[in-house]
């Protein structure tokens, strides 16, 4: 990567939580919408907490297992933005994925 142009992958995948969070705070308050709004929460936090345990790590497997992870709460919460966006909550203009 260029230099000055490296994201810390802490601060992105934090602030994309944050994001999520908000979001989902946002969803309508009916019971259909609680589940998925608990799931993706769940799941886009835990791409950063992941992150974070991953660098704490105490051994290089250790670090590899957490980043795995990470990526599988990514792409879980990718499907759950998708379906929130299909299923006519949000319009996919106000969250570009």
């Amino acid at each position: 990567m260029e230099e000055g142009k490296y994201w810390d992958i802490d601060d992105r995948t934090f602030k994309f939580a944050v994001r999520v969070i908000k979001m989902a705070a946002s969803l309508p308050d009916n019971p259909t919408v609680w589940k998925i709004r608990g799931q993706v929460t769940d799941s886009a936090t835990s791409v950063n907490s992941n992150i974070v345990q991953a660098r704490a790590g105490v051994s290089k497997k250790d670090f590899i297992n957490h980043f795995r992870i990470s990526f599988k709460e990514a792409v879980e919460t990718k499907r759950w933005l998708e379906m929130i966006v299909t299923a006519g909550f949000i319009r996919q203009e106000e969250w570009l994925y």
